[in-house]
């Protein structure tokens, strides 16, 4: 009987089974019911913040983007950021017409904007073997191309699943008609070409209502890669894919035997030069600021899909009035010079950072390229206010007197000379400043070092890449004015730098804001006392040192400092009032030296042009405080810096709190060296044969 009790009886068995498969079955369920509510979930978040594709026809518009000045309503220039121009149906070879459907979406007539069943035999075809092939849509293409180009090169589930959705919608707006000549006139035919039309303008030299069979069939070849079927790239590879447009057109029935044959033997001849209708405009006013807008408006901080529509208006913050006088003075100044000796200007404020003026070169038609932006040269003298800051910041005191004497033997391999012969004794940094002398530098540049020059310079705006050498302190690597500019505007400014800054408001055909600057607060990059003892150590080679002929006539305060490179192949002036600083450079675009000074040449440009903006501007003051700097350090700079780096010398070096007299007499007072009848007389220290154990570029001249 025990043993029975504990048997299962037959009919149990089954019940139990259907029980267990039941639990199961129902587990998968709820697994699967979970899992297609998180899909359902995942897909909603991937919909959230949708860009606006209501007006998606907007994208095939040709509209130009037009550049204003401050006051927006000066015109400053009409830019595009693609080549192209929209056409109608009936400007469209029909050939064009059916063979991109047969190419690119036979079934486009079909679907409502994504193609299902395309999609299941796209994955059949690939998951067994056969030729790769997508299942985007046509409309899923002009989706891609408009509203989402910033997401294009995103290859995820989720940006297909938002092209796919804004497809849909897309399809309940407007016709297939219109959808097809949207994607027509917008998609990408390489050669920096989109839309149909200005690709046949430029491969072909004709109309698109004008193509021939075998040329539609070239240019409906170029989408599918427009840098690879590109026929300027490759001409074989695009013949190649042609006639795999042929095939299909042929096989839909959209062309005969006949046709299809007579296309094929053909080879469509490319156009012998750019056929392009560039329509761009660029006004006389500033050509080479709306170069420079046009160049960040393609970077990462603005919206390629806004800006590719056109249309917009893109306020700057160039003034008119600022860049006719910027324009005045360097026509005017450069009168007596060569045809082919040029000169660069930037104007930068110093409470905001907004570039109020640029001239990139004296002739654009001539040179479009930017001597402002683009530019790398010497900057010679004009680079010393950072060498004095960053000695100031190390706890040098100004006043600390430095052996004047020349040449100097800085290192085994670096021997600095000043311009007038031999130097002048002991004396001070502020005058070696006010006078610019470079023997007294290049001690100075030995004692604290470079890297902290490097480090001044760039928090004050320099942007291109210095190296730490000690022959920075003389001005010997690349720069532009648009940096020193923005580098003088921080000392301007108290200390307070602001990124340069030339476009503040951004706005599209449905006058709606689609960019606007942020608020510049600026950032502390100085502390304001060494600003403010910078500032009037600059205040005094406009008064009587090497700038003098950069003084104002309209009264306004002024600092500044000239340079020149050796053999004056780069000339300088950057200087400052409390309401601009303005750099500016003079010099042939190819290297060639001058024999001028930065005094004598860019000075009275600079003065020109200060004195005409703020004519009729209130008297200002730079930014004050009740702070003094620190000066907490002994420093010794030796009269001669010795055979190796950081070797003392044997007789007794200047300190901070022993500053020796140049004459015999204990109370005869230092004598301030007499400024040289032309300015700015600092060429350059002669470069040495042999590289040092840290090397210093091989001249101090501009590269």
């Amino acid at each position: 009987m025990s043993l029975r009790s504990k048997k299962s009886s037959p009919a149990s068995t089954p019940k139990k089974r259907r029980s267990k498969l039941a639990v199961v079955g129902g587990a998968l369920l709820a697994v699967f019911a979970v899992c297609v509510l998180g899909a359902v979930l995942l897909c909603a978040s991937w919909l959230r913040d949708l860009p606006d594709y209501s007006n998606i026809d907007l994208y095939a518009k040709s509209g130009y983007s037009t550049i204003y000045a401050s006051d927006r309503t000066t015109e400053l220039g009409r830019i595009t950021l693609e080549n192209r121009v929209e056409v109608a149906r009936n400007e469209v070879s029909d050939y064009v017409i059916k063979g991109t459907v047969d190419t690119e979406d036979e079934r486009f007539y079909m679907h409502h904007g994504v193609d299902f069943i395309g999609i299941a035999r796209a994955l059949v075809n690939n998951f067994t073997g056969g030729s790769r092939e997508g299942a985007s849509t046509i409309t899923q293409q002009l989706v891609r191309n408009t509203v989402l180009l910033d997401e294009m090169n995103s290859i995820t589930v989720e940006r297909k699943v938002r092209e796919m959705y804004i497809a849909l919608k897309v399809e309940q707006e407007y016709t297939k008609d219109q959808i097809l000549m949207m994607y027509i006139n917008v998609i990408n035919y390489g050669n920096g070409n989109y839309g149909i039309e200005t690709a046949a303008q430029d491969y072909f030299g004709k109309p698109a209502s004008e193509l021939s069979l075998a040329q539609s069939a070239m240019l409906i070849a170029i989408p599918q890669s427009p840098t690879a079927n590109n026929p300027r790239n490759d001409y074989e590879r695009n013949l190649e894919r042609a006639h795999l447009v042929l095939n299909r057109m042929l096989t839909h029935g959209d062309i005969t035997q006949e046709e299809y044959d007579e296309a094929m033997a053909k080879r469509p001849k490319l156009a012998k030069h750019d056929s392009k209708d560039d329509e761009e405009s660029t006004e006389d006013l500033a050509p080479h600021f709306v170069d420079y807008v046009k160049q960040l408006l393609q970077t990462d901080e603005f919206q390629i899909s806004e800006l590719t529509q056109g249309g917009l208006s893109i306020y700057t913050t160039l003034d008119a009035n600022a860049q006719r006088a910027a324009n005045t003075a360097v026509r005017e100044g450069l009168s007596g010079y060569a045809d082919e000796f040029d000169c660069s200007l930037s104007s930068i404020d110093p409470s905001s950072g907004n570039i109020v003026a640029m001239v990139g070169g004296r002739d654009y038609e001539a040179s479009q390229f930017n001597l402002a932006t683009q530019m790398s040269r010497q900057a010679g003298s004009s680079f010393k206010p950072f060498t004095l800051v960053a000695a100031m910041e190390q706890g040098v005191d100004p006043d600390t007197y430095i052996d004047s004497s020349s040449p100097a033997q800085i290192t085994p391999t670096w021997t600095v000379s000043n311009s007038e012969g031999e130097g002048k004794g002991n004396m001070s940094l502020r005058s070696a400043t006010t006078y610019s002398v470079n023997t007294v530098y290049a001690r100075l540049a030995h004692g604290i070092g470079a890297d902290c020059i490097v480090d001044a310079a760039h928090r004050l705006g320099i942007k291109s890449e210095l190296l730490p050498y000690e022959s920075i302190c003389l001005g010997a690597q690349g720069v532009n004015t648009l940096e020193m500019a923005s580098a003088y505007a921080t000392l301007a400014a108290g200390g307070v730098y602001h990124e340069p800054r030339a476009i503040l408001e951004v706005v599209n055909v449905r006058g709606e804001s689609v960019y606007t600057a942020p608020e510049s607060y600026g950032t502390q990059v100085l502390s304001a006392a060494i600003a403010q003892e910078a500032t009037k150590i600059l205040e005094t080679v406009v008064q009587s040192g090497t700038g003098t002929a950069a003084s104002l006539w309209c009264g306004q305060p002024q600092a500044g400092k000239t340079g020149t490179s050796e053999n004056g192949r780069d000339l300088w002036f950057c200087g400052y009032t409390p309401q601009l600083a303005t750099a500016v450079w003079a010099g042939y675009r190819e290297e060639t030296p001058t024999g001028y000074y930065g005094g004598s040449t860019c000075a009275p440009i600079w003065r020109a042009y200060t004195d005409a903006v703020l004519a009729d501007v209130p008297y200002g003051e730079f930014p004050t405080t009740d702070e003094q700097p620190v000066y907490t350090y002994e420093w010794d700079f030796a009269e001669e810096s010795g055979s190796d780096e950081g070797e003392a010398a044997d007789k007794e070096k200047p300190k901070k709190d022993k500053k020796p007299k140049p004459s015999e007499d204990p109370e005869t007072p230092e004598p301030e060296p007499e400024p040289e009848p032309e300015p700015e007389p600092e060429p350059d220290p002669e470069p040495a044969p042999e590289p040092e154990p840290e090397p210093e570029p091989a001249a101090l001249t501009e590269e």
